[in-house]
Formats: structure tokens, sequence, C-alpha cells
């Protein structure tokens, strides 16, 4: 029988190694990395452009362009947001003009108030921002001239005959001033009073301002010449005897 030769292996060490937990290439850390390469790779660019004026007679319109990462132009799936800003951060508001969301209609309690569009894609990441507009007045047409008649009486007052609530008047007696100087006297009401003989005043209008509106111009000046008082008049004859019939002037 032949003899069994044994060959002893040498023995390796054992050592146990430790790698913090960021060195570590696990299944999670690839799924993640994956995932933010490809939000990243995904993410959009481009501008929102507003196109007329934020104000409150105006529907604020919207130009945008929006770019995939590759270049190419992106027109579908686009979403809108509008977004008024409350003070201490951008609360969503909906668009007010039916089937255009992408266009806002300012209403007269949004007046200083701050507004903007926000534009995401579906499929893609990223979110454009349109500049903060604030909302402006909207503006009044100066109104008509006064229309005036002196109280034949005294002559020292006048009625504005076409007088109109909401209107704003002042008057003056300097040709050359200007309605907005100083020295204008306002009307209350339709009647202009404390006026002096043999002079000739000037009026003036305008549309006073009131929620969402701005104040007017000035109207054109409507001038009147205030005459000297009228007296009753009788006519007598030599012996202080009034006339039969005679008419009072």
């Amino acid at each position: 029988m032949a003899a069994l030769t044994l060959k002893a292996k040498p023995l390796i060490p054992q050592f146990e190694l430790n790698y913090p937990d960021e060195m570590l290439m696990t299944d999670k850390n690839l799924t993640a990395s994956a995932t933010i390469e490809g939000t990243a790779a995904k993410a959009i660019s481009g501008d929102v452009y507003y196109t007329n004026v934020c104000r409150v007679d105006k529907t604020l319109t919207t130009d945008v362009k929006v770019t995939a990462p590759d270049g190419t132009a992106i027109t579908t799936g686009l979403n809108y947001q509008w977004q008024k800003w409350d003070g201490t951060e951008w609360k969503n508001i909906n668009s007010n003009v039916a089937g255009y969301p992408d266009r806002y209609k300012p209403s007269a309690d949004t007046v200083n108030c701050k507004i903007r569009m926000t534009v995401t894609v579906d499929g893609y990441s990223g979110t454009l921002y349109g500049a903060e507009k604030t909302v402006a007045p909207a503006p009044q047409p100066a109104p008509d001239a006064p229309q005036l008649t002196a109280n034949s009486d005294t002559y020292t007052s006048a009625v504005i005959t076409n007088h109109t609530a909401g209107l704003e008047y002042v008057y003056t007696d300097n040709e050359k001033a200007a309605p907005e100087d100083i020295g204008m006297s306002a009307v209350s009401g339709n009647i202009i009073t404390g006026l002096e003989n043999g002079r000739t005043y000037y009026v003036y209008a305008r549309q006073a301002e009131r929620t969402g509106y701005s104040v007017s111009p000035w109207s054109k000046a409507t001038s009147i010449y205030m005459g000297d008082s009228l007296h009753s008049l009788t006519l007598v004859d030599g012996d202080g005897r009034e006339y039969p019939g005679a008419d009072r002037v």
C-alpha cells in the first residue's frame, strides 16, 4: 500500500475591514445617484415675458420660451401658475381669464400688490419664474369742463349746472394759474360762494381718486364774469306815484 503524503496549507490571517458608510457602494447609493443625475438632465430653462402693462384696466399677457436640456423648444405640457406676494411669501392665485391660464386681469383690490407667473412642464424638472410686477391703478380721463350760471340777484355766487358726484372742483380769479397750484379754492357742493362783483373766475373739474383708479387730469377751465349787483327799480311820476301797469326792472 502506497504511503500518503499530507501537505499543510499555510494559515491566512483573517482581518475585519471597516469603511466609512459614504465609501460603500450599495444599491441604495447607486439608485439615489441615478435619480439626482436624471433630474438634473431633465431640467428646463427659458424665460417668462410680460407683453403689456400690469394695470387694473388691462389683461396681463405673457410670452413664455421654454427649452429642453438638448436645446429644443418645448411648446406642449406647459403648466402656468399665477402668484401674489402676501408680504411674507408667494401664494398661488387662479387665472381669472377663462380659457387662458397664462393671462391675468388685475382687480381693483390688487392695486400696489406684487404678482408673478411661474411655469413648469410635464415630464421635466425645474420651474421658470417671471419677474414680479406691481399692479398699477387705472387712469381716468379728464371730465368735461364745468358749466356755470351766475346768481343774477347778487353776482356773488355761481351754480355748477352739470355738477357730478365723484368730481372735484376748484376755482381761482387768476387766469394764468394752473389748477394744481397753491391758492386754488375747493368747491363744496354745486354752488360756488364768496365771489366778488366785477371779477372773472376760472373753474376746473377732475375725477377723484377711487379704489383701483388714479385721479384724472384737470378739465379745461370755464370762466365766468361776476357782474354788478342789480337792484329792483320802479317807474314813478313826478309826484312819486307809480305808473299803472309799469314793469319792475
